[in-house]
């Protein structure tokens, strides 16, 4: 048997260090994950996260089903429903389990009034397709891979 040599022992090395240093596709955040429960209500919703750090976040709030509109609402009524939606997009810092989210757009006037020192924090954990993700208000979403 030939004794191998330091050139191939380095090569093998390398490549097998490069191939535990890949991360599993499954243990990235990024694409799109549908909330599948939250601690405030059990209504639709999803996040999006992407390779080039951007984000986008849309669910809607509350326990019952969204009100259906009707031909005699007044304009209180239709912004009433729109307020049920959280809806906002930005750049997206991700440190660890840690999530930096910096707010480009949304519907809530209090939120965008803080940009651009409007940041929102939050850590998540995945297990497999699954993933908690926790805001730093408390929060606490379950989402899944679609």
């Amino acid at each position: 048997m030939r004794k191998a040599t330091p050139l191939l022992v380095l090569l093998l090395t390398a490549a097998t260090v490069a191939w535990v240093a890949v991360p599993d596709a499954q243990e990235s955040i990024e694409g799109t994950w549908l909330v599948t429960s939250d601690d405030n209500s059990h209504q639709r919703g999803a996040f999006l996260f992407t390779s080039d750090g951007s984000y986008a976040q849309m669910w809607v709030r509350g326990d019952e089903p969204r009100a259906t509109p009707q031909d005699d609402w007044t304009d209180a009524d239709r912004l009433a429903s729109v307020g049920e939606v959280t809806a906002n997009l930005g750049r997206l810092t991700v440190d660890g389990n840690e999530l930096v989210m910096e707010a480009y757009m949304a519907n809530s006037a209090a939120y965008m009034a803080g940009w651009p020192d409007n940041d929102r924090t939050a850590t998540y954990e995945l297990n497999g397709d699954r993933m908690t993700l926790t805001l730093d208000n408390g929060r606490v979403f379950q989402l899944r891979r679609p």
